[in-house]
């Protein structure tokens, strides 16, 4: 999970100095960054923190921030998975089950295009779980454009609800993905190189609808003065 960390830094922050652990313990380590107002473009001095705590069998993982002008939040972890214990082997081996019956299909530069699909009929459907591989090699043209899965899933439900569920059927052992956020980016790591190979790890990112904020049809991202930011997501690791 210390990637986990790293990658949300580099990319909730990159540029703007480092963060500061302002508490670490044996299972619990807190983290904040200030952003200074238009740092990397973006309106308002944001202050977040991000807080990992270990418990049992589940990491959770709560981001918090407020802000001095309106602007744009979303926060996310970007960690990969590969529950076969082997850093190079495909994850096409691997189940998954998302509760979305529908996703955000992108253009050639792999943004939003604003519609909102049915996963019903298309490799997009985890609504009952599958293999990915089967799913991967499907002749969509939404997988030809990300090679593979670089998706936000359309979450079902509200509040902090399981969302996803994603497991290893020769070793039997399972990751399950709760959060409090609408959506779900699915990444199946096909651009993954030098030492990873392609498909070698995949990203369950819980988090707001990508590019929300030139999208007045999908939920809001913005934060204004007086108001705080919070997302959390529980990965919960076992064995069937």
């Amino acid at each position: 999970m210390v990637g986990s960390c790293q990658s949300f830094a580099a990319v909730a922050a990159q540029g703007s100095g480092r963060w500061e652990v302002v508490e670490a313990g044996p299972a619990r380590v807190v983290m904040r960054h200030h952003s200074p107002d238009g740092d990397q473009g973006h309106p308002g001095a944001l202050d977040v923190s991000a807080c990992f705590a270990l418990s049992d069998q589940e990491l959770t993982i709560v981001y918090t921030a407020t802000t001095t002008r309106p602007t744009h939040v979303n926060l996310v972890s970007h960690g990969y998975f590969n529950l076969s214990g082997q850093a190079d082997a495909p994850i096409g081996d691997h189940r998954l089950w998302i509760a979305a019956d529908r996703f955000l299909p992108v253009d050639a530069a792999q943004l939003p295009t604003g519609e909102r699909r049915g996963v019903a009929g298309t490799p997009f459907d985890f609504t009952k779980p599958q293999l990915l591989a089967a799913a991967m090699v499907a002749d969509d043209p939404q997988l030809q454009l990300g090679r593979g899965y670089n998706h936000n899933f359309c979450l079902t439900g509200a509040g902090c609800r399981e969302v996803a569920w994603l497991d290893y059927p020769a070793n039997g052992r399972t990751l399950t993905v709760s959060t409090d956020r609408p959506g779900l980016q699915l990444y199946s790591g096909g651009w993954l190189e030098g030492c990873f190979a392609a498909d070698s790890g995949l990203c369950l990112e819980a988090q707001d609808w990508p590019d929300a904020c030139n999208w007045p049809n999908f939920p809001s991202t913005r934060l204004d003065p007086g108001q705080t930011y919070r997302s959390e997501v529980r990965l919960r690791f076992g064995v069937a």
